[in-house]
């Protein structure tokens, strides 16, 4: 299974939804089309530090405009111009979690 983290909390489970195999080897494509930057690690701070999409070939990251891509162990980072993905990410969760979000992250 496919899923989509929003990091916003600490000690505490995030927000998760499922995403589809079809749209994730979709999103994968739009990503490594996007030109290059160096990869980010995900910040040690409080309230919302990105997205995560877990379960896939690859895991990927998206936080401040750069989505980074790993897998077996390689890193590669993208330029996300405007957060553009990640706005797109937040809005395929389902209501339930944009609410949530919206209420402890101001996203």
């Amino acid at each position: 299974m496919i899923t989509a983290t929003v990091c916003i909390y600490s000690g505490r489970r995030n927000p998760q939804w499922p995403i589809a195999a079809k749209e994730y080897d979709k999103l994968l494509l739009t990503i490594e089309s996007l030109p290059r930057t160096e990869p980010q690690e995900q910040p040690s701070l409080l309230g919302y530090s990105g997205i995560i999409i877990t379960g896939g070939e690859k895991l990927l990251y998206a936080y401040k405009g750069v989505i980074t891509v790993t897998a077996d162990d390689a890193a590669k980072g993208y330029i996300d111009k405007e957060g553009t993905i990640e706005k797109q990410l937040l809005q395929s969760a389902p209501l339930l979690v944009r609410e949530e979000i919206k209420a402890m992250a101001g996203v």
